[in-house]
């Protein structure tokens, strides 16, 4: 690594590292260290950096901290590619089937909306439990196949999985783990 890159990458890590502000509230501790929150939009990262000048070559793959309807239109009018976990109050009135609702289907059940306008895509999934994601660029198609063990069979069964789920799950698996 040139002393140049060097350079940059202790700028770009001191940005972000002043970027975040510490918290010492007691609901903040996580194993009794202070959580730090990130506030993206004062880091020094500008259109110089390549995460700015190229998106198509970038994935971002978020948790339901971070994801929302307003953060993926805004990504996908940049050209980035994202794909997310949303909380169902963040979801703008979408007339996906209630999470109550679809605790009382066939694992492996899942219903979709699509805006045209923004080209986001929700999906809501039944596995173990029901989880919600939101993608500006992925599919549900093909399905894919996972192996599950259910609590009233004794063997492992196929369950399907749409796309984007197999997509999330490969990609942030690790990712936000201490």
């Amino acid at each position: 690594m040139s002393e140049e890159q060097g350079e940059r990458m202790h700028q770009d890590f001191a940005s972000l590292k002043s970027a975040t502000r510490v918290i010492h509230q007691r609901r903040a501790l996580k194993r009794n260290k202070p959580k730090a929150i990130w506030n993206l939009h004062e880091t020094s990262f500008s259109k110089d950096s390549k995460l700015e000048t190229d998106p198509k070559n970038h994935q971002i793959f978020l948790d339901n901290f971070f994801t929302n309807y307003n953060l993926l239109v805004d990504l996908k009018r940049e050209g980035y590619r994202a794909t997310g976990t949303i909380r169902e109050n963040r979801i703008k009135k979408c007339p996906l089937r209630s999470t109550k609702e679809m605790k009382k289907e066939d694992r492996a059940s899942y219903d979709y909306r699509f805006d045209k306008q923004n080209e986001i895509l929700l999906v809501r999934w039944k596995d173990n439990s029901v989880c919600t994601i939101a993608t500006n660029y992925d599919t549900i198609e093909p399905l894919g196949v996972v192996k599950r063990w259910p609590p009233v069979q004794c063997e492992i069964i196929d369950v399907n999985i749409p796309k984007l789920f197999q997509t999330y799950n490969k990609n942030m698996g690790g990712v936000d783990k201490e």
